[in-house]
């Protein structure tokens, strides 16, 4: 029997990675993360170069990893578009963004100051981090759209990494897909997470 083939479209910051090696890790798939961040692309590849055509090049792969507002080079339509025929290259679509559009802010700022991206992190001092919170806000908006468009469930970042498993396994339940819940249940430990916040002193 074929393997199931998973998309996860999510916002920035919001756990999208960590899923995608969670799933390709409990479920043996072969996983693609971000083949349309054209910012990396012209890094590595440079200018007007497309790595990965839609949708030939992704064909080979059981679960791929987007952000909402990622397109390919060649594409002419609008993102609702693109996001539409993506979809259907797959049987399961899991949409992945936070409740706290900040909060995705301040992640997005410090790991674009520091250049670590998968890295443990503080926050010193909020005034110094340009949070481009409309950019954000856009994102955000639009994996909203994506997710009224094709009636697929938004998974909330705050419910997956809550560690309360009632509420972990509402999430899982959204993605139709059979796994084992408590191997699955250890990729997403709130400990883990990549913000750590520094203890307040106090002198008695």
């Amino acid at each position: 029997m074929s393997r199931k083939r998973v998309v996860i479209i999510g916002t920035h910051r919001s756990g999208t990675s960590n899923l995608g090696r969670a799933l390709s890790l409990n479920l043996g798939l072969n996983f693609l993360g971000e083949p349309w961040n054209q910012n990396i692309n012209r890094v590595q590849l440079g200018p007007g170069i497309e790595p990965f055509p839609f949708p030939n090049s992704i064909k080979t792969y059981s679960a791929v990893k987007t952000l909402v507002q990622h397109l390919p080079l060649d594409w002419t339509g609008n993102h609702m578009e693109f996001h539409k025929e993506l979809t259907k290259q797959f049987d399961n679509v899991i949409l992945l963004t936070r409740q706290n559009v900040h909060d995705m802010a301040v992640s997005y700022a410090k790991a674009r100051e520091t250049g670590h991206w998968h890295s443990e992190y503080t926050i010193n001092n909020l005034d110094k981090l340009d949070l481009k919170i409309d950019f954000h806000q856009w994102c955000y908006q639009l994996i909203l759209k994506v997710a009224e468009t094709l009636n697929v469930p938004i998974t909330w970042y705050e419910l997956l990494y809550s560690g309360d498993k009632v509420l972990f396994n509402k999430e899982v339940d959204k993605w139709n897909i059979d796994i084992d819940r408590n191997l699955l249940f250890k990729h997403f430990n709130p400990d883990n997470r990549l913000r750590k916040f520094i203890k307040n002193k106090t002198t008695i």
